[in-house]
This record gives C-alpha cells, sequence and structure tokens, in this order.
C-alpha cells in the first residue's frame, strides 16, 4: 500500500490568502507543482486572459486545482470542520476589536474570563 503524501497549494497576499490541501500516492516537489502549472497553462484555451488581475495565480488557482485532480490523480483533502478565529484580537478582554471579533471569538472570551486566571486585574493607566 502507498503511502499517502499531502500537498498544500494556494496563493498569499498582504490582504488575503487561499491554500487547497490535495492528496496523492506519488511524491512532488515545488519544481514539479510548477511544471504541472506550466502543463495546465500551456494547454488550457483558458489562458492568457484578456485583464491581467485574471492572470494571477489567484485567480488561476481554483481550475489548476480542478485540473490536478481530474487529470494528474490528486485528491482533494475535505475537512470534517474548522476552527478559525480572527487573529488579532486579545482573546482576553472582549473588549479588544470591539464589533470585530465574531462570535467564536467572542464565545471564547466570555469562557475564558469565567475562570479567575483570566479576569483582567485593574492596572494602573499611564
Amino acid at each position: 500500500m502507498k503511502k499517502i503524501k499531502y500537498y498544500e497549494i494556494g496563493y498569499s497576499s498582504p490582504e488575503d490568502s487561499c491554500y487547497v490541501t490535495l492528496t496523492h500516492t506519488e511524491k512532488f516537489t515545488n519544481k514539479d507543482i510548477e511544471n504541472l502549472l506550466v502543463e495546465y497553462l500551456r494547454l488550457s484555451k483558458k489562458y492568457p486572459r484578456k485583464h491581467s488581475n485574471d492572470n494571477s495565480f489567484g485567480m488561476i488557482l481554483s481550475n489548476f486545482i480542478l485540473y490536478l485532480c481530474r487529470k494528474k490523480g490528486f485528491k482533494e483533502l475535505k475537512y470534517t470542520d474548522l476552527y478559525s478565529l480572527f487573529g488579532w484580537p486579545d482573546v482576553f478582554d472582549k473588549n479588544s476589536w470591539i464589533g470585530q471579533r465574531g462570535n467564536s471569538l467572542d464565545s471564547l472570551t466570555n469562557k475564558l474570563l469565567k475562570y479567575k486566571k483570566f479576569q483582567k486585574k485593574k492596572r494602573n493607566k499611564k
């Protein structure tokens, strides 16, 4: 039985990011993935597109993932669940980033603040 390998393929920018986890029984290097992308773009009739924004990897990614799954034997790893919180606010302060925290972070903070250890001590403000 061949061992399953995991590949995270995606992009990041200062404003957002997107990654998809794929599996395959064969080992691929970053260069191999890059060569598959070149192959996909070379064979595709969709690219290059008229507007340069449409030619960014962020815009190409979903079609490239479909190509890898349909033509190259990759499988998309489907997660059972996702636990994700806004990463900037103080998890112990319900007033940190108020209005932008989201229900999950508020729920966590409320649970944490039930414990004396996590309750805010009065601080001297300078």
